[in-house]
């Protein structure tokens, strides 16, 4: 499955402020890629707890904040 396979069926729930993250996400995906969790979410203006929860609730992805870069 690829990154759009996984995200399509939960993309009718976000809220306006969940789709801005999405869109973040998607236009910077290449950059994005490199980053922490901490890095993305101090770029959206966003806590980290809040990019966390949104990519494990909202994208439905499992995220470790111990990953090595």
């Amino acid at each position: 499955m690829n990154f759009f396979e996984i995200v399509n069926a939960h993309l009718s729930s976000l809220t306006k402020s969940e789709q801005s993250l999405f869109d973040y996400v998607i236009k910077n995906m290449d950059h994005i890629k490199t980053q922490s969790i901490r890095e993305v979410a101090a770029e959206t203006f966003v806590s980290t707890a809040t990019f966390f929860a949104f990519c494990q609730k909202k994208l439905g992805f499992l995220v470790s904040a111990n990953l090595p870069r």
